[in-house]
């Protein structure tokens, strides 16, 4: 079976821009059968398999204290959630193609996600329930009152995910989450919440778009992607 499948990013600023169009052109060296797709404020030449979109100025990019909108992740997903395509990888734009990369990982991780019950995979769990009632330990605390987390347990199921690298089947779940994460996005802006560990609104998004998801399977993937860290000269491989 073929699949018709897009990688997609969010690249503000020139460097992270520069990095996302190296992704897509190193894909064109080693794959026949992707799409990326690049949400960016930069100007761009053409690239063969790779389509750009211009953020537009009304979309908040930075909070006053120069914190990046880190929420815009939704954007690309949503754009893509609209076109013809079967699956949509999110990457984060500092990732980077790694030499072992093979389509036919890809492939066979999409033949396993297809054949599945998901819809939403991601990497590492973290649920919400657990990481409310550890407040001393929860790295994303300040989001626990804004969002009324413990006045109810509505979305104690859901994960804080590694928000770096998403994969989705493209169905109506993912519009819904689409949209109920584009609403966290404004509520996140109206109220000036920091918006570190993004994760938790996709986790929210997730469980309103009543999706199917789980943090198995993304090792079929091995060793196709390397990003590096803050904390370190060395590159992280990934899966």
């Amino acid at each position: 079976m073929e699949y018709k499948y897009i990688y997609c990013t969010v690249a503000v600023g020139e460097k992270y821009f520069k990095s996302a169009c190296e992704f897509a052109k190193k894909l064109n060296e080693i794959s026949n059968t992707h799409e990326v797709l690049i949400v960016t404020d930069q100007e761009h030449e053409d690239i063969i398999n790779c389509v750009f979109y211009k953020i537009e100025e009304e979309q908040t990019k930075f909070y006053p204290n120069g914190c990046f909108n880190f929420n815009l992740k939704y954007l690309p997903i949503q754009l893509c959630s609209e076109m013809d395509f079967d699956f949509v990888f999110y990457f984060d734009a500092d990732w980077r193609i790694y030499e072992k990369y093979s389509e036919d990982k890809i492939i066979k991780f999409l033949e396993y996600f297809n054949q599945s019950k998901y819809d939403f995979i991601f990497e590492r769990p973290h649920g919400i329930g657990a990481g409310k009632r550890n407040w001393n330990s929860c790295f994303w605390r300040h989001k626990i009152e804004p969002y009324g987390l413990n006045e109810n347990d509505d979305y104690d199921n859901g994960h804080v995910c590694n928000e770096q690298f998403l994969a989705f089947k493209n169905n109506d779940k993912l519009k819904i989450f689409c949209e109920k994460w584009s609403e966290r996005n404004k509520f996140s802006l109206d109220n000036n919440i920091w918006p570190f560990a993004e994760g938790l609104e996709i986790g929210m998004s997730s469980i309103d778009a009543k999706m199917e998801f789980t943090w198995d399977g993304l090792n079929i993937m091995n060793s196709c992607f390397l990003f590096y860290s803050l904390g370190g000269p060395d590159p992280i491989t990934r899966f």
